[in-house]
């Protein structure tokens, strides 16, 4: 099974906890693919939606998201399948950056998400300052995701200084078990 990871807004592939669930998912036999989004400081949709299109080539496959890598695989799960998804710090409405607009001007349609994935978990932290713990409210109810809360994690992502994050890997191996 191919497991993709997908960062976010100013993000890139060595990132965090990236390069560490990477190698922990390569030790359990998965294929991994941390691919570098285009433009990351001036991310846009299309490209985004586009990226995965060419990457992805299997429907049994696990995308992990982080932040704005969760908005656009979302909207990639509204015309195609996964096996499962794991959002790490899923902001749910509109973003309150300008420069992010576009990844939320049109709703999400959650009911082909759902029908295109059915494994789906959220991971959250209680003191993130760009996405609210009301979203993983929102997230469990749109997608019926169970929800993971972190403490203390901030936006969960390198500039949090977060450099393992096992509760990924968890859900990951809860998913094929």
């Amino acid at each position: 099974m191919k497991v993709y990871i997908i960062h976010g807004w100013e993000g890139y592939p060595e990132e965090g906890w990236f390069p560490w669930l990477k190698k922990e998912l390569e030790k359990k036999g998965f294929k991994v693919e941390v691919p570098r989004m285009p433009n990351a400081d001036k991310p846009k949709l299309d490209k985004w939606l586009l990226t995965l299109d060419n990457l992805i080539k299997e429907d049994n496959s696990i995308l992990i998201g982080h932040s704005l890598g969760c908005r656009v695989i979302m909207k990639y799960l509204e015309k195609n399948k996964a096996f499962g998804a794991v959002f790490v710090a899923a902001r749910m409405d509109k973003s309150f950056f300008k420069e992010l607009e576009e990844f939320y001007k049109k709703p999400v349609n959650w009911n082909n998400v759902k029908n295109n994935c059915k494994n789906i978990i959220g991971i959250y932290s209680d003191n993130d300052p760009y996405v609210p713990i009301k979203d993983s409210g929102i997230l469990k109810e749109k997608l019926n995701a169970k929800i993971v809360i972190e403490h203390n994690k901030h936006h969960i992502g390198g500039d949090s200084g977060i450099k393992q994050l096992p509760s990924v890997l968890k859900a990951v191996m809860d998913f094929v078990r």
